[in-house]
């Protein structure tokens, strides 16, 4: 009955290691446009927190080079406009 146990356990352990390897699921890329969008029009109920870790994020993709160097230039550039309208 271990020995069962064991195997099944192998298999199990096999196939969660092996799935993502064998697959090519792309990670989604995130629409920053959309998100700015959405604080922009959010307004006071962003908070500032959030927009600082919006942009550790974006700074994050733009280093792992899923972003231009543009578009990196363009979405930060937007979010530090909306955190200086929350510092004032």
């Amino acid at each position: 009955m271990g020995l069962v146990a064991a195997l099944i356990l192998g298999v199990l352990v096999l196939y969660l290691i092996a799935y993502p390897i064998l697959t090519n699921d792309e990670i989604e890329n995130i629409d920053y446009q959309q998100r700015i969008k959405s604080f922009e029009e959010a307004g006071n109920f962003v908070d500032r927190d959030v927009i600082l870790a919006e942009i550790s994020e974006l700074e994050l993709d733009y280093h792992l080079d899923n972003l231009s160097e543009e578009k990196y230039r363009d979405f930060k550039e937007r979010l530090e406009e909306l955190l200086a309208e929350k510092e004032n």
